[in-house]
């Protein structure tokens, strides 16, 4: 009897275990010097790895990658699903663990480990975070050309490839001679017409024509759906986003059959039986297995192809007011937080409101019509700003940079300026594309006032610096669109209400 006492307890603890620790996912919050740090918490919003952390990623191969200061040099390592550091925080660089096995690096040295921190030295490995081991294999990278060497330094294919990806399943994708091929595990390089394909994922591929239409191929290459979309994404559960010739989205199987009409102004992946779709009125609805409705999010910043669950949670983005943050912008226009939910829908974490800010290396207009990094601003420093009522640009000082870590997204908003010369032999050099880069809620000055960044449409006009004149032009956006999140972020604070940032005329936050 005792011994099925204890048994029992064992597989209770078990099952507890995984409940508890099977779930975790990064946040992070805003420390009283304004400075962020990252953890860890679980389904319930319990903390299983403190705030302590300059960036923490999803979990991948049962393991988190994180990042600290130590001794004033920032280092990588990894966590556990306990959250305790499994391995230590000793490298320079670091990407994810997948197929058991991650790129990491210490000074110029670049390697292979395994989760027991195995290191395997791979001459010229490709360090880039679409590399990873597969099949054996890693791209490795000389003199601009890519190639493929296994775990003991031996060449598998000489670099001699344009473009390299890693295996999926039977095949790696490369382009060799401007020229789409397919690698099989034998080495065999297959020429192909294409011009763009995506990962084989359980015996499929979606392929694009030299025509410029998408269609799906098998494992033997050949092709099984023919070639009459405008985009067909990567199959997950042999489910893909796709896009017709109306530029609308739906679902297609790897039957080449449609399962979800294309009525969708865009569509995710499918995910643990769970997939988003865009709606016309710019709410984001999720659906089930079945493609039914579960839930409807309002008020979200933008649609995210990559809304996907993992372990049965997703990370989502939403623009929220608070009327009692000691930030004016976030008081009046929101801030962004990140939102945890189930497969139900239901929000199960929510993070504080984050700021609004620019990446490294955003230029600042000085007051003397010169330009500086935002990160290199210091106090005191002049900048010019602008007034839209008197259309006059005056002088305002620092005050002070706000710098901040995290896990920021971020809007690019590009125009085109004309330069106004007073004549040109080649009509194009008399235009520039200006573009401006910052977290989804930072407030911008436009002609019809302020609005966040990703309030922005295309018939929106910006105030523009005009080099050539320095006078400010009024210019329509041409093209706004999503980029990767960034780890660190700055803003200024000034006398005056605005600045200039890549010379777009910015609310001070």
């Amino acid at each position: 009897m005792k011994s099925i006492k204890i048994t029992t307890l064992f597989i209770c603890f078990i099952a507890f275990a995984n409940i508890s620790i099977a779930q975790l996912f990064p946040v992070s919050k805003v420390n009283a010097d304004e400075n962020w740090t990252c953890g860890y918490v679980n389904e319930l919003g319990k903390l299983y790895a403190p705030y302590e952390y300059q960036s923490t990623s999803d979990f991948s191969d049962s393991l988190g990658l994180v990042s600290k200061y130590v001794k004033e040099d920032l280092k990588y390592g990894f966590l556990n699903r306990y959250g305790r550091v499994e391995l230590p925080l000793i490298y320079d660089e670091a990407q994810s663990f997948k197929n058991g096995y991650a790129i990491v690096g210490i000074g110029d040295k670049k390697f292979v480990i395994d989760k027991k921190g195995k290191e395997y030295q791979v001459d010229n490995l490709y360090f880039n975070s679409r590399n990873f081991v597969s099949n054996g294999l890693i791209c490795i990278e000389q003199n601009g050309k890519k190639g493929y060497a296994d775990l003991n330094n031996k060449i598998f294919i000489p670099a001699e490839l344009d473009v390299a990806t890693p295996f999926s399943e039977d095949y790696a994708i490369g382009i060799k001679n401007k020229k789409i091929i397919f690698i099989d595990k034998t080495g065999k390089q297959i020429p192909t017409e294409y011009i763009d394909a995506m990962k084989f994922k359980k015996g499929v591929c979606s392929v694009k024509n030299a025509n410029g239409k998408w269609g799906i191929i098998n494992a033997k290459l050949e092709v099984i759906l023919d070639f009459k979309f405008n985009y067909i994404d990567e199959f997950n559960s042999g489910i893909a986003p796709f896009c017709d010739e109306k530029s609308k989205w739906g679902l297609i199987n790897d039957k080449g059959e449609i399962v979800l009409a294309a009525i969708y102004n865009d569509a995710s992946y499918f995910f643990d039986g769970r997939v988003f779709v865009f709606n016309e009125d710019r709410s984001i609805s999720l659906l089930d297995e079945s493609f039914k409705e579960i839930k409807k999010f309002d008020k979200m910043f933008e649609f995210s192809a990559n809304y996907k669950f993992n372990n049965g949670i997703c990370s989502m983005s939403k623009i929220v007011k608070d009327e009692n943050n000691k930030d004016e912008n976030i008081r009046n226009y929101g801030g962004m937080v990140s939102l945890y939910v189930n497969k139900k829908g239901e929000e199960i974490y929510r993070s504080e409101i984050y700021y609004a800010c620019f990446p490294e290396n955003s230029k600042v207009k000085m007051a003397d019509f010169s330009s500086k990094n935002i990160q290199d601003i210091k106090i005191g420093d002049e900048v010019l700003t602008y007034n839209q009522q008197t259309k006059m640009n005056k002088v305002s000082k620092v005050l002070k940079l706000e710098i901040h870590e995290g896990r920021f997204d971020l809007l690019e908003v590009s125009v085109s300026q004309t330069q106004n010369l007073t004549c040109s032999l080649n009509e194009n050099e008399s235009v520039k594309i200006e573009k401006l880069v910052a977290t989804p809620n930072h407030p911008i000055l436009t002609k019809f006032g302020v609005k966040l960044m990703c309030e922005l449409t295309d018939n929106d006009i910006l105030f523009v610096w005009n080099e050539e004149l320095q006078k400010m032009d009024e210019l329509k956006i041409e093209s706004i669109k999503s980029l990767e999140e960034t780890k660190k972020v700055y803003n200024l604070k000034t006398v005056s209400e605005n600045y200039i940032v890549n010379s777009m005329v910015v609310m001070m936050k």
